[in-house]
């Protein structure tokens, strides 16, 4: 089933009209069938909102409304927020193409409260970009930029913050690989020694010998 909805997904991300999408829609099919034919249906939720969007590539506005209510009951019997703010921002973006500007922004307004909630940053940015994209379509130029700005200011906290994480990943993993070269040099020199001294016994043991053997 997961691979389905990963398939799914892959196909949609790349907006691809004609076979691509069909492709996509077919994927998300097959995770459905396979989540009900399985009693696997915590993940039908993810399912319904992967075909959503890809019908919302093929304009079929209706049928990816359709996908989108029924992923939102399987969230609300999950408590899936997450996938509860998605399918909000699927609904604003599906308005906003329809020229619902209204309903774009109160569906908006949904999600970027499950959002806040959640602490869920990136997701939160592009709601900004959604919000933005909506106030300038009505010409509201000073929320478009008020929007704007802040998904500006988001999208470059987040690349600082995983720029951040990757450096202090690179220094961690300096600090462990020269951790592990100091156990191994001492390790060898550990073994250097004792072969030292083996060979110091053996000479003892040789001379002891030859001494008796003389004596």
């Amino acid at each position: 089933i997961v691979p389905y909805i990963n398939l799914g997904l892959a196909y949609s991300a790349q907006k691809m009209e004609g076979r691509g999408n069909r492709q996509s829609i077919f994927n998300f099919k097959q995770a459905i069938d396979f989540s009900i034919k399985y009693d696997q249906l915590h993940r039908l939720g993810f399912a319904y909102n992967g075909i959503a969007q890809a019908y919302i590539n093929e304009n079929n506005y209706d049928t990816a409304r359709y996908y989108l209510q029924l992923s939102n009951e399987q969230s609300t019997q999950n408590d899936y927020r997450q996938l509860e703010s998605s399918n909000y921002f699927l609904l604003s973006k599906l308005s906003f193409q329809e020229g619902n500007y209204s309903n774009a922004i109160q569906y908006l307004n949904h999600s970027q409260g499950l959002l806040k909630q959640l602490g869920d940053k990136n997701r939160i940015k592009n709601n900004y970009g959604l919000y933005a994209e909506i106030y300038a379509a009505q010409n509201l130029l000073d929320s478009a930029y008020y929007y704007q700005k802040w998904f500006s200011i988001m999208k470059d906290s987040i690349f600082n913050e995983e720029l951040a994480n990757n450096l202090a990943n690179v220094q961690i993993a300096t600090v462990e690989e020269q951790s592990q070269r100091k156990i191994a040099d001492q390790q060898e020199a550990n073994k250097r020694t004792r072969m030292g001294m083996l060979f110091l016994a053996s000479i003892l043991l040789l001379s002891i010998a030859l001494i008796v053997v003389i004596f």
